[in-house]
C-alpha cells in the first residue's frame, strides 16, 4: 500500500498467530443489550465471555476473585 508515495508494510497475521495470542494474554468481551419497544422491555441480555488459556487463568484467577469477577461456587449445606 502506498500513501502519497511512501510505501506502508503491513505485518501478515495469520489464523495460528492470533490463536496463540488470545490466548496468552486471554480476551475478554462484555455484552450489555436492552431492546425495548413503546416503553416495554422485550429484551435484556447480559453476557461476560472470558477466552484465555489455562497457564494465564491460574495466574490472573486469584485477583480476578478478589474485584468479583469470579463467580464463588454454590455451597451444596
Amino acid at each position: 500500500m502506498s500513501v502519497e508515495g511512501v510505501s506502508v508494510d503491513r505485518p501478515v497475521v495469520n489464523v495460528m498467530d492470533l490463536i496463540d495470542r488470545i490466548l496468552d494474554k486471554g480476551l475478554v468481551i462484555d455484552l450489555y443489550i436492552r431492546l425495548a419497544l413503546v416503553g416495554i422491555e422485550l429484551l435484556e441480555i447480559q453476557a461476560r465471555i472470558v477466552i484465555s488459556g489455562v497457564e494465564s487463568y491460574i495466574k490472573y484467577a486469584g485477583q480476578m476473585q478478589k474485584l468479583g469477577l469470579v463467580a464463588k461456587p454454590l455451597s451444596t449445606a
